[in-house]
């Protein structure tokens, strides 16, 4: 599978240093190609497969806007997700990809979990505890009402063609790959 998003950024979540991390804790970079924990440069947006018995942690940040496309091109389809990145303006995600061999996962998970987000901390333990030092928590006066939106939609992969953005209505945009 291959992860699209209009991201400028990652952030390693900090504290998980395994060897079965691609990533270093802690470390940060340019979307979508980053150093591995060996040096090697990993372009993030191809999810590995079973047998690589990896995980990492990251967030993905500087969205121009909101929205994700996972794309598997041997099965011919994919599932995007679009929202207001005012709201949310950070892409949380999570990769258990066989990597974790104690409990609950033992080796047997291969999941990714893709969270629009409205703030991280990297940092480890993190938490709100972690966002409300940092000031960046969304505060929501007693009585107050927030509205938004997330779309989620399933495509057919294009052959020779990638993701360019999935539109607020849900509406996908391909570009030709080179």
């Amino acid at each position: 599978c291959v992860l699209d998003a209009p991201a400028a950024r990652v952030e390693v979540q900090q504290g998980d240093d395994s060897e079965c991390c691609r990533l270093p804790a802690g470390a940060n970079g340019e979307w979508s190609r980053m150093a591995g924990r060996d040096g090697k440069i990993i372009d993030l947006r191809w999810i590995p497969a079973p047998e690589s018995r990896t995980r990492d942690m990251f967030y993905l940040t500087g969205l121009n806007e909101g929205w994700c496309a996972l794309t598997n091109r041997n099965l011919g389809f994919g599932v995007g997700m679009a929202w207001d990145v005012e709201m949310f303006p950070v892409l949380w995600v999570w990769q258990e990809l066989c990597g974790s061999s104690g409990y609950p996962w033992f080796s047997e998970t291969y999941a990714m979990g893709l969270e629009p987000f409205t703030a991280y901390s990297t940092e480890s333990p993190g938490g709100l505890a972690r966002v409300i030092e940092a000031g960046q928590e969304r505060r929501l006066a007693a009585g107050a009402q927030i509205s938004t939106g997330l779309r989620m939609v399933c495509y057919q992969a294009v052959e020779e063609q990638a993701v360019e953005r999935i539109s607020q209505e849900g509406v996908v945009f391909y570009k030709t790959m080179r």
